[in-house]
């Protein structure tokens, strides 16, 4: 085998040293390589076959699946070799390399049958040299599958280039047409809150034609022949007795208590923060600390009789109206049997609202059930003791409030 391995070679390369060499050690003389045989003249190069493949849209994804059926309906198919051409016949190894090595020519696929080719696409593609560059569409890979499938309309060079693409959107023939749409249905509304706001008057003609239908329709009423009544005799009425009015009882009035006098009054003492009534007031004197002399004038209000006595008495108004403390609802009576009575102005300048007092002599109390301080003020002699504060309509119970002044 070694020696077969270095004959094949030095048949391939008869100037091998190392396969000449080995064969020697195998006690084998190499034969000398044969003549070249000379060669055989190299066969005619066929026609090159003209291009069948169509020029190719860069952007149709299509355009290559298109070339290629173009390409398989053009070819021949499957190469078949002519039955008439003889085959080589196998060689030995003895055989020359060149021999073994030249391979028959190829038929020529001319002398196959023709075939009927597929009729070409090449309408779903313009032709580059009779259209200018087209630039590329945006959309990717997925953008050119969704593309539209079929031949274009066929429009020249001229046609594309004066071919104005339309607009979209509102156009101003849109707007005026919207406004004038809007207007229409203002105006026909404005028309038709009018009517329904119109009272309809008749027209002067139309009211002399109902004034003379009115009149002629009188007319034949009075010229018609009127036939006598006769008279219905009257229903005779029973005489009916009067009722005799009774006479209805007076009523008594209650006559009002006379008013004590409270110069004769002798009230029972009770304590500070005891809470007395009369004639809807609910009044308290609370402390004896909330009855005090002022020396001097008050806001300009001077004393008529020689100096202010003050009282914080607590009232509540349940008379169900509101209204002021009566004028004369309390008095003040000292040891000699005199009568103090209060005085307005001196309560309307004492008063500091929400400080000395809530409310002054004057003002009125909300008939709300809740607890108000007043202000009282007396004008009393400077000799007066053990002065009585108490209602004049209550003389029975009262407070001793400043045994001097």
């Amino acid at each position: 085998e070694r020696q077969a391995a270095l004959e094949q070679v030095l048949r391939l390369d008869p100037q091998n040293e190392m396969a000449k060499k080995g064969l020697q050690a195998l006690g084998v003389t190499p034969k000398a390589a044969p003549p070249p045989a000379p060669p055989s003249p190299p066969p005619s190069p066929a026609p090159a076959p003209v291009s069948t493949m169509p020029d190719i849209d860069e952007d149709d994804p299509f355009a290559q699946l298109d070339a290629l059926s173009e390409v398989m309906a053009t070819d021949a198919g499957p190469v078949r070799r002519d039955p008439a051409t003889p085959r080589p016949e196998t060689t030995s190894e003895s055989e020359s390399p060149a021999s073994t090595s030249a391979p028959p020519p190829r038929p020529s696929r001319a002398a196959e049958p023709p075939r009927t080719s597929r009729p070409s696409t090449s309408w779903a593609r313009g032709s580059s040299s009779s259209k200018p560059a087209k630039p590329a569409r945006s959309g990717g890979l997925f953008g050119g599958l969704f593309r539209r499938s079929g031949p274009p309309p066929q429009r020249g060079d001229d046609m594309d280039e004066e071919t104005v693409p339309a607009k979209r959107g509102l156009t101003p023939l849109t707007l005026v047409l919207l406004a004038v749409l809007l207007i229409s249905c203002i105006g026909l509304g404005f028309i038709f809150l009018s009517q329904r706001n119109q009272v309809a008057t008749p027209s002067p003609a139309q009211a002399t034609s109902q004034a003379a239908t009115s009149i002629a329709a009188t007319t034949e009423a009075s010229l018609a022949p009127t036939t006598p009544t006769e008279p219905q005799p009257e229903p005779t009425t029973a005489p009916t007795e009067e009722p005799t009015p009774e006479p209805t009882p007076e009523p008594t009035l209650e006559p009002i208590p006379p008013t004590p006098d409270p110069a004769l009054a002798n009230p029972t003492l009770v304590s500070p923060g005891t809470e007395l009534t009369s004639n809807g007031w609910a009044y308290d004197f609370n402390q004896p600390t909330y009855a005090a002399p002022i020396i001097g004038p008050l806001n300009g209000i001077t004393p008529n009789n020689g100096r202010f006595v003050v009282v914080l008495v607590f009232v509540r108004n349940t008379t169900g109206q509101d209204q002021p403390v009566p004028l004369d609802f309390f008095v003040l009576k000292d040891a000699q049997g005199r009568v103090w009575t209060p005085r307005l102005d001196a309560s309307d300048a004492y008063l500091i609202r929400g400080i000395n007092a809530d409310l002054s002599h004057s003002e009125p109390v909300p008939a709300d059930g809740f607890v108000r301080s007043v202000a009282i003020l007396f004008d009393v002699a400077p000799d007066a003791t053990d002065l009585v504060f108490f209602a004049r309509s209550n003389p029975d119970q009262g407070w001793l409030v400043l045994p001097r002044v």
